[in-house]
């Protein structure tokens, strides 16, 4: 198994910092592109994506360009939401001429990657998904990318699920999520 994150697509942050080496600054569809092609010399088992896929600039467009950069993987690709999968705008928003329109990052999650949380058995091995990033939009709320909390959350709906999830589990369980979802950050 390969487990990677914090891929965000569309960070522009790569592109703006001098002290970049590469030669063409950060590219996250080339980063995407060049993490295939090694894993196609890995050969890989599975491949568990831990959070953090999308960038949280733009939903749409990211989770459309995650769907369509990971289709053709060659190897099964399981993904659990990260903070900045899942940052929501309960309200409209204009701050310098900027707009950040109602939106909640894990709907878009839903609508292009499948669940937040689920569990999958591979290899004898029962894997469970955890959404770290769970918790209401009104937790999550914020302008953008700028939240006033990046910490983790697990709603009783999803505690409820994981415990009954392993009370039906058999032989060796593996948890994945993208960070603590003890509280604040």
């Amino acid at each position: 198994f390969v487990v990677a994150a914090d891929t965000q697509l569309n960070d522009p942050s790569g592109l703006m910092n001098p002290a970049n080496k590469n030669p063409v600054g950060y590219d996250a569809y080339s980063v995407v592109e060049q993490m295939k092609k090694e894993l196609r010399l890995l050969r890989p088992t599975a491949v568990l994506l831990a959070g953090d896929i999308a960038f949280g600039l733009d939903y749409q467009y990211e989770f459309e360009a995650i769907w369509n950069l990971w289709k053709d993987a060659g190897v099964p690709v399981f993904m659990v939401p990260g903070n900045h999968d899942a940052y929501a705008c309960i309200e409209d928003r204009w701050f310098l001429g900027i707009h950040s329109d109602v939106h909640v990052g894990l709907d878009f999650f839903r609508r292009y990657l499948g669940p937040c949380y689920y569990s999958f058995r591979f290899g004898g091995i029962h894997f469970q998904a955890v959404n770290s990033a769970d918790g209401t939009p009104e937790r999550r709320d914020g302008f953008l990318i700028i939240t006033e909390n990046y910490g983790g959350d697990l709603l009783p709906e999803q505690m409820d699920w994981i415990a009954a999830d392993l009370a039906g589990a058999t032989g060796q369980v593996v948890p994945f999520m993208h960070h603590s979802p003890m509280g604040d950050y």
